[in-house]
């Protein structure tokens, strides 16, 4: 903002390196540079009068479901209170058609949880009446592509530990709810079966493709594209999704604190005598850090979708690529090179 407008005293956003925007009072300003006393006791200095901006008790107390009826538009305001929102467990929030999804860490918050999902479903064309949520913009784009007559697109986005892959996960689950909402029992059978196989093909996906990283547990390292195929009378009758950008070099090693798939890891848990792989910490020399968390691949090789005539030859094979990954040395004479 304009240094003339800045006085000592004033309530403000001040830019933290750390912490991005937060509030304090200005307590010194020469006319091109300032400083900031933070509300949390931290001292900013050598601020200029873009890294300061002049806000009222009214604009801090601001609390909107959609960010676009803020009084004062700037990424300033726009983090404080997407951050006030998250301190409540209230982890959505709309900037128009777009929904911002701030990742709890947290199945169980109280309004997020399904048997909050049929007043949802109960809406019309457009959610009005609940909180934003991902819910919601699946509701939306459903009614969409069927008043229109015309193919939708989301698009989930975020870095690593966002959230995508169970954002991704929500809205797939609430396109088969709502796909088999009315109609007879048959078709609604039908489509709430469609709705299980989608999902139960995320267990498998996940196994091949997600692993460890330092920022989250269950990573993606792949890209993915899903095409929802919904009939003229609006019940989910398929789908078919395509897989891109595989990280490959992680099939054989990974960085320290980092892992490789986790299905490489379901087979040495496995510990079937057929395939002799030893104990489990000889074959996880590349796993600094342990993982607790149930693996995804659990779910499904228990699932009647999995096809039992498949699961030896995957087997076979994470079996070879496991024991080919863990060779750390060759010795020879001439001290050989390693692998």
């Amino acid at each position: 903002m304009s240094g003339s407008l800045i006085e000592i005293g004033g309530q403000c956003l001040a830019m933290s390196p750390k912490d991005s925007w937060k509030v304090g009072k200005v307590s010194d300003w020469n006319g091109k540079l300032g400083s900031v006393k933070c509300d949390d006791g931290e001292g900013l200095t050598k601020l200029n009068d873009e890294s300061i901006v002049l806000v009222s008790d009214e604009v801090l107390a601001e609390d909107v479901d959609d960010l676009l009826n803020l009084s004062l538009l700037h990424d300033g305001t726009l983090l404080h209170v997407l951050r006030k929102r998250y301190m409540r467990d209230v982890i959505y929030t709309n900037i128009g058609a777009i929904v911002v999804a701030l990742n709890p860490f947290n199945f169980k918050i109280a309004w997020y949880t399904d048997d909050n999902m049929p007043k949802y479903l109960c809406e019309g064309d457009r959610i009005e009446n609940n909180l934003p949520h991902s819910w919601a913009v699946a509701h939306n784009t459903y009614f969409e592509l069927r008043n229109d007559s015309e193919n939708q697109t989301i698009l989930v986005s975020g870095e690593s530990g966002a959230g995508k892959t169970e954002a991704s996960k929500i809205v797939m689950k609430y396109l088969a709810a709502i796909s088999c909402k009315s109609g007879d029992q048959a078709n609604k059978d039908a489509a709430s079966q469609v709705g299980v196989k989608i999902n139960m093909a995320s267990p498998p996906l996940e196994s091949f493709g997600n692993a460890k990283t330092v920022r989250n547990d269950n990573s993606s390292r792949f890209g993915k594209f899903m095409r929802v195929k919904i009939d003229p009378s609006g019940y989910l009758v398929g789908a078919h999704i395509t897989k891109y950008l595989l990280e490959k070099s992680r099939i054989v090693t990974a960085s320290i604190g980092e892992r490789v798939y986790h299905s490489f890891y379901l087979v040495v848990r496995g510990q079937d005598p057929e395939y002799k792989l030893g104990m489990p910490e000889t074959h996880m020399r590349r796993c600094q850090t342990p993982f607790n968390k149930k693996d995804p691949l659990d779910s499904c090789i228990a699932s009647p979708f999995f096809e039992v005539s498949t699961r030896q030859p995957l087997e076979y094979f994470l079996s070879t690529v496991k024991i080919v990954s863990n060779y750390s040395s060759v010795r020879s004479a001439r001290a050989a090179p390693r692998l």
